[in-house]
C-alpha cells in the first residue's frame, strides 16, 4: 500500500512538470508593451486619400486588386519610444518592396532594387529598428507592388522591444515551429537509420522515402509561416515555399511507389519524374526572369490536388481493400499514416489559397498539415520500432537456424558442415594453420558392453574437456561417430603443443575407479606447411594419418600393461 502512494505520489509531480512547462509554453507574457496598430490608419493609394480605416478592413476599402507598379503609403501617429529598450517595428509584406520613415526620414528600405528591376520579391516578416526615445511623431509605410492581384490584407503592424515581438510570433507559433523542426530533424535521423539498413534490406526503402516526406513538409512548412526569416531572406523564403509546393506531388508518388506493387509502382515513378522536370522548367523561367514562380499556382494546385484524392483512394484500398493482395503489415501502418497526411493536405488547400493575409500565424489554418504530418511521423515511428522488433526476432531466429545447421545435437559441438566450411575458407587464407584429428578411444566397446547411453555420455564428456581445453583458440568439430576435427586457424599465434598437452591431461584426469568407462583420446596434428602446396584436404589426411599412428601406439601399450 505504501509503495503505491509512493508511485502515485511521483507521478503526480511528474505530470505537474510537464503540465508547468507545458503551460509556460501557452503563455507568453511581454516584458513591455506591445503596440497593436490595428486602428487610425490613413492611406493614399491611386491618388485618393482614405483615412480612420481599420488595417484588417484595408482590402475592402481600395477600389480594385493592386497590380504591379501600384504604390499604397499608410501614415500613423506613433507614441514616444523612450519606455522601450530596443524599439522595433513589426510588419509583414506581401511581394512587396517597402520604405519605412518617420517624419518623412527613412529609416528602412527593403526590395526597392528588386523592384526596379522587376525581380520577385516573396512574403515575410520584417523587425525594423526605430529611433530611441523619440517623442510623438508619424509613422509612413510606402509599399510598392511587385505582383499582380497579390495583395489580400495586412498584418497589423507592432511596435514593442525586438525580443518581445519575436517571443510574441515565435508563441503563436508554436505548434508549426515545433512541427516543423522536428519533422526536420526526426525525417534527417531516421533518414540515416533507414540508410544504413538499406543495403541489408529493401523493406527499409519506403522508410527512407518516408523520411525524406517529412523533411519536404517540415521546410515547408518553415517557409510559408515565414519562420526562417532570420536565415533567409524573404524573397529567397517564398521562392522555396514555391519550389516546395511544386515537388510535393513527386515525394508524395515516390512514398506512394513504395507501399504498392506491380505495374503501378512504374507508373508513380513516371510521375515523380514529370513532376520533377515541370518543377525544374518553372524555375527555370522563374531564375530567368520570363515569368515568376507565382504565375504557376494554379497549374500547381491542380496537380496537388488530384495527387491528394489519388493519394486518398490508394491508401483507403491499402489499408481495408481485401482484393489487394500482399499488402504488407508495415505497408498498412505507413499507408495509414499518409492517409491522414493526405487528408490534412486535402483540407489545407482550400484554406491555403483563400487566406486572409492579414490573419494572426498559427491558426488553424497554419496548423492542419503540421498535425497530419505529425501524424505521419508517428506512423513511420511505429513501422521502424516494428521494422526493428521483427530484425531482431529474424536475427535471433537465424542464429538459431545456424546452430541447428552447424551444431552436433548430442554433444553441442560443431558438425561436419561447419568443418568442411572452414576448411574451405582456411584454403582462401594466406596464414599457417594446424588440423588435429582426434578419435575417441572404446566408444564401439562401451556401446557393446555398457550401452549406448554410456556411450554418449562418453561422447559427451571427453568432446567438452577437449572444447575446454582449445577454448577460443580453435574449433573442435564432431566429424563422425567418434572423431572429432580441431581447427586453429593462424597457428603461429597459438602454442598448439601447450593445447594438446591440457587437452590430454584434462581427459585422463577423467577416468576414475567409481566410473567403469576409460577416457582417453588418440589424436594426429598436422600443418599447412607440413603439405607445401596441397589444400586443406591433404592437410587433414595427414594428421588423420598421424591419429591413427598414434592410436595404433596407444593400443599396443594397453596389450602390454
Amino acid at each position: 500500500m505504501k509503495g503505491k502512494f509512493v508511485w502515485a505520489a511521483v507521478s503526480i509531480i511528474i505530470l505537474a512538470f510537464f503540465a508547468t512547462v507545458f503551460s509556460r509554453l501557452l503563455v507568453f507574457e511581454p516584458e513591455d508593451e506591445i503596440r497593436v496598430m490595428e486602428t487610425g490608419w490613413t492611406a493614399e493609394y491611386r491618388g485618393t486619400r482614405y483615412q480612420g480605416f481599420i488595417m484588417s478592413d484595408i482590402s475592402s476599402i481600395l477600389p480594385g486588386n493592386m497590380v504591379r507598379g501600384d504604390v499604397l503609403t499608410l501614415t500613423h501617429e506613433i507614441e514616444g519610444t523612450a519606455s522601450l529598450s530596443f524599439p522595433t517595428l513589426l510588419i509583414k509584406t506581401q511581394y512587396c518592396a517597402y520604405d519605412v520613415m518617420v517624419d518623412d526620414k527613412v529609416i528602412e528600405s527593403f526590395g526597392l532594387e528588386d523592384f526596379g528591376e522587376g525581380n520577385f520579391i516573396g512574403c515575410g516578416f520584417h523587425f525594423v529598428s526605430l529611433p530611441r526615445g523619440m517623442d510623438e511623431h508619424t509613422l509612413t509605410i510606402r509599399l510598392y507592388e511587385s505582383e499582380n492581384n497579390a495583395f489580400s490584407g495586412i498584418y497589423p503592424p507592432r511596435i514593442g522591444n525586438y525580443s518581445d515581438l519575436e517571443g510574441e510570433l515565435m508563441h503563436n507559433s508554436v505548434l508549426i515551429i515545433n512541427a516543423a523542426y522536428f519533422l526536420i530533424c526526426f525525417g534527417t535521423i531516421f533518414f540515416l537509420i533507414a540508410f544504413l539498413f538499406s543495403s541489408a534490406t529493401r523493406a527499409v526503402h519506403a522508410q527512407m522515402a518516408g523520411t525524406i516526406l517529412c523533411i519536404h513538409i517540415g521546410l515547408w512548412i518553415l517557409f510559408y509561416n515565414n519562420i526562417s526569416y532570420n536565415v533567409i531572406r524573404t524573397n529567397h523564403t517564398t521562392f522555396f515555399e514555391y519550389i516546395l509546393l511544386l515537388l510535393l506531388p513527386a515525394s508524395l508518388f515516390m512514398m506512394m511507389s513504395f507501399l504498392v506493387r506491380g505495374k503501378v509502382v512504374k507508373i508513380l515513378r513516371r510521375l515523380v519524374i514529370a513532376d520533377v522536370l515541370l518543377s525544374a522548367v518553372v524555375v527555370m523561367l522563374h531564375v530567368r526572369n520570363i515569368v515568376h514562380i507565382r504565375a504557376f499556382r494554379s497549374i500547381n494546385y491542380v496537380i496537388l490536388s488530384a495527387t491528394i484524392i489519388y493519394s486518398i483512394v490508394l491508401n483507403y484500398r491499402l489499408m481495408f481493400n481485401k482484393s489487394v493482395k500482399r499488402v504488407s503489415r508495415s505497408a498498412k501502418i505507413l499507408a495509414a499514416g499518409l492517409e491522414i497526411l493526405s487528408v490534412s493536405l486535402l483540407i489545407s488547400v482550400p484554406l491555403y489559397l483563400f487566406k486572409k493575409y492579414g490573419s494572426q500565424p498559427g491558426g488553424l489554418t497554419d496548423s492542419i498539415v503540421p498535425i497530419g504530418t505529425l501524424a505521419f511521423a508517428g506512423a513511420m515511428l511505429l513501422n521502424f520500432l516494428l521494422f526493428v522488433t521483427e530484425s531482431y526476432s529474424r536475427r535471433d531466429e537465424y542464429a538459431f537456424l545456424e546452430r541447428m545447421a552447424y551444431s552436433d545435437g548430442l554433444t553441442m559441438l560443431s558438425n561436419r558442415a561447419m568443418a568442411d566450411a572452414m576448411l574451405e575458407e582456411i584454403d582462401k587464407a594466406d596464414y599457417d594453420y594446424c588440423l588435429i584429428s582426434m578419435d575417441i578411444n572404446g566408444l564401439k566397446k562401451v556401446n557393446d558392453e555398457l550401452g549406448h547411453e554410456s556411450g554418449d555420455h562418453l561422447l559427451t564428456r571427453v568432446s567438452s574437456v577437449v572444447a575446454e581445453a582449445f577454448g577460443k583458440k580453435g574449433v573442435i568439430c564432431r566429424v563422425g561417430g567418434d572423431e572429432l576435427l580441431g581447427i586453429i586457424e593462424d597457428s603461429d599465434r597459438v602454442d598448439v603443443d601447450t593445447i594438446i598437452q591440457k587437452m590430454t591431461i584434462r581427459v585422463n584426469a577423467l577416468n576414475s575407479e567409481e566410473d567403469p568407462i576409460r577416457y582417453s583420446i588418440s589424436y594426429g596434428v598436422a600443418y599447412r606447411h607440413d603439405c607445401p602446396g596441397e589444400d586443406s584436404h591433404a592437410v587433414y589426411m595427414l594428421a588423420d594419418r598421424r591419429m591413427y599412428e598414434f592410436k595404433r601406439q596407444y593400443y599396443r601399450n594397453l596389450m602390454r600393461d
